[in-house]
């Protein structure tokens, strides 16, 4: 079961290049077929225990790109479920007998890990962009890392009482079966949020905190800072407004900023924005990238290339020579995005 939204990026070369496609999933199934079918093409139940089909349908509508490795986790995935048939065919012959019933544990813990701790699911998350709604959706995954334990306890308790075994593997399935909602909350809760996000930008502060550039920060659901900061209390002035998030400019070398990114990117309403602190450092791929966000001029600058926004908000800190002290504010509505520079110094 490859999980890929037909718009998805294939990032491997000789692996489609970058296909882009209309809105949509694809599920690529090995006997296992979750949307529209509940049994196999033989007439037999398809097994689906560890992984509940609602999530993966919610799945393909967040994920926006894959690679090599997430293929490879996927079959990794995949040999796990394949064996399914054999191992529980094998327990139900020979009546939960222990070494049949311990490799029917076996293989329903490693399908757990294959999913759960850093492989499939890590794999895909790894690909997005930082609070992606796949990541802030998988989240923790506490029901994927209870399953593994509980699992492994299963086989360690199964030469002692087999009957808690059939237990642990019933109550295990039962919480796979409940409808999983993770990723179809964020959907709903994204789609009932139709005001308008605005997005603060500041740079080049230069360890100056002015009260107007703060003044005109408020009320933003998150501020972007690209680079240039020098000394922590500027970061703590400006969380103390939203959430923020900070690259490092080429000024800040003090032990307390030196450790910042260079380069982040981050998702914000559905949007992908791109923040380094020099223009020059941009990446020539921006495939997936709605918006730029840079520094290091002090010149504020909006501009369109190629389909994405590349934003300066200028500088907020100490004026230089004649250039205008500001900041800028990004909005994201839908599919509209727009920014504006705001001058805060005559």
């Amino acid at each position: 079961m490859v999980i890929v939204p037909v718009d998805a990026d294939v990032d491997e070369a000789g692996e489609h290049g970058h296909e882009r496609h209309e809105r949509g999933e694809v599920l690529a199934v090995r006997h296992f077929q979750f949307e529209h079918h509940d049994r196999d093409d033989d007439g037999d139940d398809a097994i689906t225990e560890g992984f509940e089909p609602g999530l993966a349908h919610h799945l393909c509508h967040a994920v926006q790109r894959v690679n090599g490795r997430v293929l490879w986790a996927n079959l990794h995935f995949l040999f796990w479920l394949s064996l399914f048939p054999f191992t529980t065919n094998w327990m139900g012959e020979n009546h939960l007998t222990p070494m049949p019933t311990a490799v029917y544990g076996f293989v329903l813990f490693m399908t757990a890990v294959a999913w759960s701790w850093y492989i499939l699911s890590r794999t895909l998350v790894s690909m997005h962009a930082e609070n992606s709604r796949l990541e802030r959706a998988i989240g923790a995954d506490r029901k994927g890392r209870i399953s593994v334990v509980m699992y492994l306890a299963a086989i360690a308790l199964l030469f002692w009482q087999s009957w808690i075994v059939a237990v642990v593997y019933a109550v295990v399935a039962l919480a796979w079966l409940m409808p999983d909602h993770r990723i179809e909350r964020i959907f709903v809760n994204e789609e009932a949020d139709v005001m308008k996000t605005r997005i603060g930008l500041i740079s080049d502060t230069h360890n100056l905190v002015r009260p107007e550039a703060l003044d005109a920060l408020r009320g933003v659901a998150h501020i972007v800072h690209a680079g240039d900061i020098c000394k922590r209390e500027v970061l703590d002035a400006l969380a103390q407004l939203a959430l923020l998030t900070v690259v490092r400019g080429n000024n800040d070398h003090a032990d307390d900023v030196a450790s910042l990114p260079e380069h982040t990117r981050i998702e914000l309403n559905g949007a992908t924005i791109h923040v380094i602190h020099d223009i020059a450092d941009v990446p020539a791929d921006l495939t997936g990238v709605d918006v730029v966000v840079t520094g290091h001029s002090h010149k504020p600058l909006i501009a369109r290339r190629d389909g994405v926004l590349f934003v300066n908000p200028g500088s907020a800190g100490p004026r230089r020579f004649r250039l205008p002290v500001t900041i800028a504010l990004l909005d994201i509505d839908g599919d509209a995005i727009d920014a504006e520079i705001v001058r805060i110094i005559e």
